[in-house]
């Protein structure tokens, strides 16, 4: 299973959290590279989603479609 990023809804979670992209690269262990693919459109692994979703302190749900 796959999911797509909710850019808006990201956008306003890192605002919220005070994160930059390379900032919240750094704390989830994921590479900026896979962070920006997220951004255009690119399936992301259940797992990295949870990583992203925790970092945020927002649901996957959230975040995710």
């Amino acid at each position: 299973m796959t999911y797509q990023l909710k850019i808006e809804a990201f956008k306003q979670a890192m605002l919220a959290k005070g994160f930059t992209i390379a900032g919240l690269s750094k704390h989830c262990g994921i590479s900026l590279t896979s962070i920006y693919g997220f951004i255009k459109g690119n399936a992301c692994k259940v797992q990295t989603a949870h990583k992203i979703a925790t970092a945020l302190d927002v649901p996957v749900t959230d975040l995710f479609k």
